[in-house]
């Protein structure tokens, strides 16, 4: 809903005023927090890899990415023009 409210964003602005818009859409994101307590999401992390959740780790495959490569990506998308306005 973000997404498509920032898509309706830009294609209602004035032509002229316009702002060049991409979106990165990662799957599950792992990788080094730069929070030093914890917090919800991570703990549900950490079960999940210990496969300490309280029902069990479901059997399921689910692509992942770091977020250090989810960072890269953010950063080439700023610098390449094939990325500007891309659905």
């Amino acid at each position: 809903m973000a997404e498509q409210a920032a898509w309706d964003f830009v294609n209602a602005m004035p032509e002229g005023e316009k702002i060049e818009l991409t979106v990165v859409n990662p799957s599950f994101v792992i990788g080094p927090t730069l929070v030093k307590t914890d917090f919800a999401s991570g703990k549900v992390i950490n079960m999940f890899m210990l496969n300490n959740l309280p029902a069990g780790v479901p059997m399921i495959h689910m692509p992942t990415i770091d977020v250090r490569d989810i960072a890269t990506l953010h950063v080439r998308c700023l610098s390449s023009d094939e990325a500007q306005g891309k659905l």
